[in-house]
C-alpha cells in the first residue's frame, strides 16, 4: 500500500503531441500550471467556478485532478489554446 493518499476527483492527463517520445518537460509544466491560473482568474461566469484539487507531473506527463464533470469540459476546451505549447 502507498503511503500517499488517493484524492478523489477526475483525473485529466495533458500531453505533448507525439506522446511519449515527446513529453511534457519539468518547465513546460509549470507553464501549464501558470497558464491553466490564468485562464481560471479571467473567468466572467458568475455563479459557477471550476475547482482544480491538484496538479502534478510525473513520466513526461502533467496531471490535472478536476472537482467535477463540468470543469473536465472546460479545461479539455481550453487545454490546446494555451500559450504554454508555444516554442
Amino acid at each position: 500500500m502507498s503511503g500517499r493518499a488517493a484524492q478523489e476527483g477526475l483525473r485529466m492527463d495533458i500531453i505533448c503531441n507525439g506522446y511519449p517520445e515527446v513529453q511534457v518537460s519539468k518547465v513546460k509544466f509549470v507553464d501549464i500550471q501558470r497558464e491553466i491560473g490564468g485562464l481560471m482568474n479571467g473567468l466572467l461566469e458568475e455563479g459557477f467556478t471550476h475547482m482544480l484539487i491538484n496538479n502534478y507531473w510525473a513520466r513526461g506527463v502533467a496531471t490535472v485532478v478536476r472537482q467535477d464533470e463540468e470543469t473536465c469540459n472546460w479545461l479539455s476546451g481550453n487545454v490546446q489554446n494555451l500559450r504554454a505549447w508555444e516554442a
